[in-house]
């Protein structure tokens, strides 16, 4: 259950298939709405809910971080920590999922950008 709650960017990571999740759609009416807010023809083209997706912006902005239960993932990570000088498990797990899940969501990766202050813009 939780490796379907991440979608379909859990198979890059976890190396196994996930039951595919459909993408929010829009309605009609809400098509209708958007289509005056910035970024909304490209977001509404691929099926992104803007309220979601503002919703989700506005909390990450001020909850940025998220927690993976895995003994597996864990035990890798403290591996590398202990056998490689200067290794950080946060920073590695961080290019690990931005990889996959900018490959995996390609449009909603460019949306939020859009909606980010510069400032928090991920390094890279």
């Amino acid at each position: 259950m939780a490796r379907e709650a991440i979608g379909k960017g859990a198979s890059g990571i976890f190396g196994v298939a996930t039951k595919n999740l459909p993408e929010p759609q829009t309605s009609a009416a809400e098509s209708h709405t958007s289509a005056t807010e910035p970024h909304s023809s490209v977001a509404v083209a691929q099926g992104i809910d803007l309220k979601a997706l503002d919703q989700a912006v506005s909390e990450a902005i001020k909850y940025p971080k998220i927690t993976i239960w895995s003994t597996t993932i864990a035990a890798i990570m403290r591996y590398n920590q202990i056998t490689t000088v200067r290794y950080s498990m946060s920073k590695e797990a961080k290019a690990k999922l931005k990889h996959v899940l900018q490959e995996e969501y390609p449009g909603l990766w460019e949306e939020i950008q859009k909606r980010l202050p510069v400032s928090l813009h991920d390094e890279e």
